[in-house]
């Protein structure tokens, strides 16, 4: 799977190993290390891809396994490899689907080596285009139109459509989970993960959502911003109530827009007032790149 999956020579490999129990499958590790870092001819990266590809698909699976991740460039004396494991047969998988935020320019470019992902962007542009889409997936994220993916109505679909092509590709490595749960705008892609819409739809919908959200948005609050937050639920708390009774009216009215985890909320409100508070260096704040101020009134 490794060695002939990345037709990119600078690739770096995966080496795993396995054995019936901890002992053996480390000494078989150390092994191969000792071998790597003595033999020249190892170093060449035909030699690598040969040995990951053996290693993952022309050997036994044990319950005990281990690895390590070569880079010929870095040289292969030092090689850091895992301490063993036991695989657990009945360990079962979470897929959790992201919302906006996340995303970025030439996220998953890596991936297109697989036909499988790249199969399935194109097979979202084209479902795209057939309910009114006047952008491309593929181009929207792999060029410089990069700046389009903080709108809605880019990133919604653009996001939606990455996210199906990695449970498409997962699926084609026999990776299913049990379990799915979508933050957000990610409610769409977890929603075809789990079988209940279909592919077309999901991407309809997500096109027509982020139409819906960037309208809405400019009538309801066109001026608007978000702030990332790593302070707890108690801090933002008090850190709002101070705000509130501050004199000055460009730090007032903030709210809570999401509770993301005990650590890490998000702000909003108006961009005056979440720009002056972005300044503050008592806090550990950062800007998020929306002119809206989703999830606050």
């Amino acid at each position: 799977m490794n060695g002939n999956a990345f037709p990119s020579q600078e690739a770096t490999k995966l080496l795993v190993w396995s054995a019936a129990d901890e002992k053996t499958a480390s000494r078989v590790a150390q092994g191969y290390k000792d071998f790597l870092s003595e033999h020249t001819e190892s170093r060449s990266l035909a030699y690598l891809e040969a040995l990951a590809f053996t290693l993952s698909r022309r050997r036994s699976q044990f319950p005990w396994r281990t690895f390590c991740v070569s880079d010929p460039s870095q040289g292969l004396g030092n090689l850091s490899v895992s301490p063993a494991v036991q695989v657990n047969s009945k360990l079962q998988v979470c897929f959790v689907f992201t919302g906006q935020g996340a995303h970025w320019v030439g996220m998953g470019k890596e991936l297109l080596d697989y036909d499988v992902f790249r199969r399935s962007l194109e097979e979202s542009d084209t479902l795209l285009h057939n309910v009114g889409c006047h952008f491309s997936v593929l181009e929207t994220l792999y060029s410089d139109k990069g700046t389009e993916l903080n709108q809605p109505e880019f990133c919604q679909p653009v996001c939606t459509a990455l996210q199906v092509a990695l449970v498409e590709l997962l699926a084609d490595w026999n990776v299913h989970p049990f379990a799915v749960v979508g933050h957000s705008s990610g409610e769409v892609a977890a929603a075809y993960c789990a079988g209940i819409i279909t592919k077309s739809y999901a991407l309809e919908l997500a096109f027509f959502r982020g139409l819906a959200v960037s309208a809405t948005s400019r009538i309801g609050s066109p001026d608007g911003g978000m702030l990332a937050t790593r302070l707890s639920s108690d801090k933002c708390s008090e850190l709002l109530a101070e705000l509130a009774n501050s004199q000055n009216p460009e730090t007032r009215n903030i709210g809570i827009a999401c509770y993301n985890k005990p650590q890490n909320l998000t702000l909003s409100g108006g961009t005056n007032r979440i720009e002056r508070l972005a300044l503050t260096r008592l806090y550990h704040l950062s800007s998020l790149p929306w002119d809206y101020a989703w999830g606050t009134s």
